[in-house]
């Protein structure tokens, strides 16, 4: 008696050579958030018309994710340049002048900027050193 050939999921033959095919195929899994350890057993004839079936759907699955990833890209560079346009605002209100902290806070608030974002970022600035305490309760750009 010879090793036991697992049928065809799809025609039941039991002809070798016999394939193991993933459910997710290998070339979309990234793009899947499902667990791919799982498999069926395919001659080789249905392996290659599997294949041939899901080439158009791993195409579109492949080009949405690109375009999901493209979208969510561009939103976040979106969202870099409109924080680095508030972070640019601290030294722009500073300009060559020391500024009370509390002036800084309402020269930004009368650009837009709400009060806790403002208080943020020019802590951020002090942090980074862009700019400094002069003498306390004031600020300057650092040269």
């Amino acid at each position: 008696m010879g090793d036991y050939v697992k049928p065809c999921y799809f025609c039941e033959s039991d002809v070798r050579p016999q394939h193991e095919h993933h459910i997710i195929p290998k070339k979309i899994e990234k793009y899947v958030e499902e667990d791919n350890t799982k498999t069926v057993t395919l001659c080789f004839t249905c392996h290659l018309k599997l294949h041939n079936i899901l080439r158009p759907l791993e195409k579109y699955i492949i080009i949405e994710r690109k375009e999901k990833v493209d979208a969510e890209f561009e939103k976040e560079l979106e969202e870099m340049k409109i924080r680095n346009m508030e972070a640019k605002s601290v030294l722009l209100c500073l300009g060559e002048n020391i500024m009370k902290r509390s002036e800084l806070v309402e020269s930004l608030n009368k650009t837009g900027m709400d009060r806790e974002k403002a208080e943020k970022l020019i802590d951020w600035h002090w942090r980074n050193a862009t700019i400094y305490t002069p003498r306390p309760g004031y600020y300057k750009v650092t040269d």
